[in-house]
């Protein structure tokens, strides 16, 4: 009971954190365990337990039906639908049947498709390659190091979608009587369009930058 009850505040606990594409991963986790269970249970002759699974199963499939947009998804959601739906027929199947071969089969279908999202959040999830060349985004100009150095830890925070990946890069600048002043820059950029686009995004995003070299 205690190991059941970590495995739950285990999964409530990721599914707080959890992304969108997280969330279907834990979905085809607790279904496959159902699937486990149930298998284990038909072949011991456990017929409550069977059931049991099959239902939480079930409940479990209906979450992740529940997470297509069919409307917006196009193909994929639809075919995602397709899957489910047949999914669905097959447990009904084996439950009738009593047969465990079909739940088996299920079990290595949902362990292909749950690595191809785990695959797809891990593309969503890299950063950005570090900018190298000769453009550069000034985002700020500071009297001191530590000063530019808060800021950019304030403008990465808040536009943190938009920099994963990027680096700052603060430039010291000696402008006579004004004084030494340190540029809060982010960059370089190879492509000027490139460099002018993130700009564009940063200010729609509320915050300020100007393209330099």
């Amino acid at each position: 009971m205690t190991a059941y009850r970590n495995q739950l505040a285990y999964q409530e606990a990721a599914v707080r954190n959890a992304s969108a594409i997280e969330l279907v991963i834990i979905l085809y986790d607790i279904l496959s365990r159902d699937l486990h269970a149930a298998i284990e249970a038909m072949e011991g002759g456990n017929i409550g337990l069977r059931t049991a699974k099959l239902k939480h199963g079930f409940l479990a499939l209906q979450q992740l039906e529940g997470s297509l947009n069919l409307d917006e998804g196009g193909e994929m959601a639809t075919n995602m639908s397709r899957f489910y739906s047949m999914l669905r027929g097959q447990m009904m199947k084996a439950q009738i049947q009593q047969d465990a071969a079909i739940l088996r089969e299920l079990v290595q279908l949902l362990f292909s498709v749950r690595e191809a999202w785990v695959e797809l959040s891990g593309r969503l999830a890299a950063p950005a390659p570090a900018p190298s060349g000769s453009y550069m985004l000034q985002i700020g100009a500071f009297k001191s190091q530590a000063e530019a150095a808060a800021a950019w830890k304030t403008y990465q925070s808040k536009h943190a979608a938009l920099l994963s990946g990027y680096s700052d890069n603060v430039q010291q600048a000696d402008l006579g009587e004004k004084g030494t002043w340190y540029r809060l820059r982010v960059g370089g950029f190879a492509d000027k369009e490139v460099a002018t686009a993130l700009c564009d995004r940063l200010r729609a995003d509320g915050g300020a930058c100007m393209l330099g070299r």
